[in-house]
């Protein structure tokens, strides 16, 4: 019988909803990391290959918000 009556449906999608917004609120405190890589190969002029490969690894953390992001969670 639960699982037919609309408003109890509806009230649980809800709740799921709250849960994952909370979820992506506290996710805004984790550091953030990001990596990116290339590699390229290039003739010049005389006639010779050139090869370059390049790599970053960047980092990010919230240090202090005001207590924004805590407030948000509440």
């Amino acid at each position: 019988m639960r699982q037919n009556h609309p408003n109890l449906i509806s009230a649980s999608e809800k709740l799921k909803q709250s849960k994952a917004d909370k979820s992506i609120t506290m996710s805004t405190a984790l550091p953030q990391i990001s990596a990116d890589a290339s590699d390229k190969k290039m003739e010049t002029d005389v006639k010779k290959e050139y090869e370059a490969s390049s790599y970053s690894l960047t980092g990010k953390q919230l240090l202090f918000d005001g207590f924004k992001t805590s407030n948000d969670v509440k």
